[in-house]
């Protein structure tokens, strides 16, 4: 807790065992200042905002003034508020069966090709598996969904981390590649 000239005047050291103590949390603007210096520049300098420690926990800091002129800082472990958000950010982009790209996101890169003064010409193909509902009917859906991924990572292979590929949706799937001019 820092006075009205904001000097550190108090620490709470049950909090900072808590969190693998303060001294990592500061060590963000590490500049090989003393932990007291650190502790002090990070309570005048900070705003409200989220840090990740080198441990993976993430921290939702908020600081308030008090009307004596003081600092109060929260610190919030949020790590799995951010680790639900990053899960969404990735499915929402993502297969969650064969980590393609999904059908939204590869039609945008296909227009922004299309539209880009760079690009030549692309290829586009087309695959879908014949008689994939057999494999369902006869071997049970993971089965299938081993086909899927595996088709799926065939085609990385094969076409390489040049292509954009999707899956389109269930045994289907597109590829583009750019065919740069000779």
């Amino acid at each position: 807790v820092p006075d009205r000239s904001q000097v550190i005047v108090q620490t709470f050291e049950s909090f900072c065992q808590a969190v693998n103590s303060l001294k990592l949390l500061i060590s963000i603007n590490d500049d090989g200042s003393s932990v007291q210096e650190r502790r002090k520049k990070f309570h005048r300098t900070a705003e409200n905002f989220d840090m990740k420690t080198s441990y993976g926990t993430t921290f939702r800091v908020t600081q308030n003034r008090t009307e004596e002129g003081g600092l109060v800082c929260t610190y919030t472990n949020i790590s799995d508020l951010k680790s639900a958000e990053e899960k969404l950010q990735y499915f929402a982009k993502y297969d969650s069966l064969t980590g393609l790209l999904r059908r939204r996101l590869f039609f945008d890169e296909v227009n922004q090709k299309l539209l880009s003064k760079d690009t030549t010409s692309i290829a586009v193909l087309y695959v879908d598996l014949d008689h994939f509902k057999r494999i369902n009917d006869t071997y049970g859906h993971s089965a299938g969904d081993s086909v899927l991924q595996e088709v799926a990572a065939r085609l990385v292979a094969v076409l390489g981390e040049t292509a954009t590929i999707c899956r389109q949706g269930g045994d289907e799937f597109i590829a583009m590649m750019t065919i740069e001019s000779m």
